[in-house]
């Protein structure tokens, strides 16, 4: 398990990196984010990783974020 890295599920497929980078910066820095889309189309699968410098500001944005309403999405967020 990556403490550092948390999975965000139920996305909306319009969501970008830098709107899902948007709405969890201010849980800590972000290394890295990254939307999972098909390889064929290019279109996002509608779940992403962020991953976190510090394991507990990865844990905040999964308590923080949990549940929240996203563009009419209820966002799933999950320690990996």
């Amino acid at each position: 398990m990556n403490k550092n890295k948390i999975f965000v599920g139920n996305l909306p497929f319009s969501m970008s990196g830098y709107s899902l980078r948007d709405l969890f910066v201010h849980y800590g820095d972000i290394t890295d984010v990254e939307i999972v889309s098909e390889s064929n189309t290019g279109r996002s699968k509608g779940f992403g990783y962020i991953t976190f410098f510090n394991p507990s500001d990865a844990k905040k944005a999964r308590l923080g974020m949990n549940g929240k309403d996203v563009e009419g999405q209820n966002i799933i967020v999950n320690i990996t």
